[in-house]
């Protein structure tokens, strides 16, 4: 459940796989490449999905974008929640409601035909109850059923690309961190 990365931000995706020989430990791993919405491809729209399931869950999403000839802005704003965020210790729900929330945006401004500079940024937070076992009464076992533990994660990122075209076979991608 995370609030900030949904799959209706992504506009391409390309995925290659690959396994490791076994003296590295055999391993399979992926390489994934997403590319997100800009904003070209809206003409001043916007979006609003909403969406609610068992457990009272929510995943609720507004996204707007839009362009000119050369400017073009996307942004995405998410929001969920439930009562069964992480799996319980037992099979009666105690203490396991979960929520996020999080914004992606993006803003591309072509110089020419050329040159592009895109700025990307995304912010989530998240956060769980860890659920506890309602009938265990041992303050010291750690699903004890008055424990009111709570998990937080926060995660935020920013960059700016510059992207020249040198000729129709090279391209150079400038993305300082």
């Amino acid at each position: 459940m995370s609030g900030g990365h949904s799959i209706r931000k992504i506009f391409r995706r390309f995925r290659s796989t690959a396994v490791a020989i076994a003296d590295t430990g055999d391993r399979t791993f992926a390489q994934i490449n997403v590319v997100p919405r800009s904003g070209f491809e809206f003409n001043n729209d916007a979006d609003l999905t909403l969406a609610y399931g068992s457990f009272n869950q929510t995943n609720d999403q507004f996204s707007f974008g839009g362009h000119s000839n050369r400017f073009a802005y996307y942004t995405s704003l998410i929001r969920n929640r439930t009562d069964l965020g992480l799996e319980p210790p037992v099979l009666q729900v105690s203490h396991a409601m979960g929520s996020g929330e999080g914004l992606f945006t993006t803003m591309s401004y072509k110089r020419g035909p050329s040159e592009q500079f895109d700025w990307t940024a995304t912010a989530r937070n998240d956060q769980f109850q860890i659920p506890v076992d309602p009938n265990n009464l041992d303050p010291a076992s750690t699903s004890y059923a008055f424990m009111r533990d709570r998990d937080q994660e926060k995660d935020s990122f920013m960059h700016l690309t510059w992207t020249h075209t040198v000729n129709s076979n090279t391209l150079l991608t400038v993305s300082p961190f």
